[in-house]
């Protein structure tokens, strides 16, 4: 009997040895998400970043060239699109109007024959195509300081010195990994690093925004906030109204929508640099 207790004391001390282990596993479980989780959950939210038919947001896979063109159409939505020259752009593809919009805006450019819209796009690549929407330029003495300058492409280092000297791109571990492939997440962050304001829903607005913002729609008023930072009256404005009604503007003013007479700036507004840059009709 002595035996038959000793035996079911050991085993139930086992047993709770055992039990110790998913408890460690449920501390581990509560720890905080990942670096990217915040940056992907807003432009999930602002329908720029979308899932696939599983509803997987696929934070680490490869982004495309075409995919960023896409996302990229979605927060500027570009009103004038190219003529299709490209050979490996098939007419009625799912990417097809983004990819033809972003050349028409200068943003993608091919190689002369093709745009290669499903290759993985690069980090330069990347770096690139979002100074030509932010309309900024730099230059190689920029990025100087890390260790894998060199290995910019020449035709990148404006675009690259841009993203890098505006604080949109910092690197890793001193090493800009220009030549290697961009994920979403990492495209999420840049996004989130560059565009702290995003209107994309008519309104009254008044809460300042510390960083860029961009405008892509029309009926929106701005009124007595602060920009730190530029900000864009983007294509999908149309020929919509904008009002900047005392608004101090840090940075830039880009104007890209907006009709003849429906960007208003008046009491007192602040900016510095305004630069009118619509493709199509005219803007004042």
């Amino acid at each position: 009997m002595k035996r038959r207790v000793f035996s079911l004391v050991l085993a139930l001390a086992v047993i709770i040895s055992i039990t110790v282990i998913p408890a460690a596993a449920a501390d581990e479980a509560s720890q905080p998400g990942n670096w990217y989780d915040g940056a992907m959950s807003t432009w999930s939210d602002r329908g720029v970043l979308q899932g696939d038919q599983a509803g997987n947001l696929n934070p680490t896979a490869n982004i495309t060239r075409a995919e960023l063109a896409v996302m990229l159409d979605r927060i500027m939505d570009y009103r004038v699109k190219a003529s299709n020259s490209f050979a490996d752009v098939e007419d009625g593809a799912w990417y097809a109007d983004a990819v033809l919009k972003a050349s028409a805006a200068g943003v993608l450019q091919g190689d002369g024959v093709n745009a290669n819209p499903g290759a993985a796009i690069t980090r330069q690549e990347t770096m690139v195509m979002l100074a030509r929407v932010l309309n900024l330029s730099g230059s190689a003495s920029d990025y100087a300081s890390y260790t894998d300058a060199g290995q910019v492409a020449g035709w990148a280092a404006q675009g690259v010195g841009a993203m890098v000297a505006g604080g949109y791109v910092q690197g890793s571990g001193g090493y800009l990994n220009p030549t290697a492939n961009i994920t979403r997440a990492e495209v999420a962050t840049i996004l989130d690093n560059v565009f702290q304001g995003y209107f994309a829903q008519a309104g009254t607005y008044n809460q300042s925004v510390e960083g860029s913002a961009v405008i892509n729609t029309g009926s929106v008023t701005f009124s007595g906030l602060t920009v730190s930072g530029d900000l864009i009256v983007a294509e999908g404005v149309g020929d919509g109204h904008v009002v900047l009604d005392g608004v101090t503007v840090t940075g830039r003013l880009l104007i890209r929508g907006g009709g003849a007479n429906s960007v208003i700036i008046k009491n007192n507004c602040k900016i510095d640099t305004v630069i009118l840059s619509r493709q199509d009709g005219q803007v004042r």
